[in-house]
């Protein structure tokens, strides 16, 4: 990439998605007035969507009702008599409810 960078004389702008410039001759960039951008937080939103979509896997036991659609069964939730949790019949993994201030 140096030596392209080096040909390319009238370069006015470089435009990289990687979040490095390490590769690039950043003395002859600057030298020559060429504005050089970066990808620097390129995936933020894809990555945070990721984690996100994470957690709520774990939380809404997703493992379970995959499990379960093998099986060709429906998941059976009960609500307990104190009305704060659900328990998941088949293994009895217990979520919490989230109470409303």
């Amino acid at each position: 990439m140096a030596a392209i960078i080096t040909a390319a004389t009238n370069l006015k702008w470089l435009n990289s998605i990687y979040a490095g410039v390490d590769g690039m001759p950043l003395d002859l960039l600057g030298q020559r007035g060429t504005v050089v951008t970066n990808g620097a937080g390129i995936n933020a939103i894809t990555i945070a969507e990721y984690v996100v979509m994470g957690m709520l896997t774990v939380a809404k036991g997703y493992r379970d009702v995959v499990r379960a659609q093998e099986r060709r069964e429906w998941l059976r939730l009960r609500l307990l008599a104190d009305g704060s949790r659900l328990r998941r019949e088949e293994t009895g993994t217990e979520y919490f409810r989230c109470q409303s201030p």
